[in-house]
């Protein structure tokens, strides 16, 4: 799970700005391991984890 402060994905260069609610797929590619899909949520700048 993603924590404050803790290790994260920044994505930059998007063609478009997703939206806080819409799930977003990404490709991960790792050296040594075939790629990974993932789907993760949007959640707005202002979103707080809880504990």
């Amino acid at each position: 799970m993603l924590r404050a402060g803790g290790n994260h994905l920044m994505l930059t260069g998007l063609k478009k700005k997703p939206t806080a609610g819409e799930t977003v797929t990404l490709r991960l590619h790792f050296t040594g391991a075939d790629p990974i899909t993932v789907r993760a949520p949007v959640e707005p700048a202002t979103y707080q984890p809880s504990a």
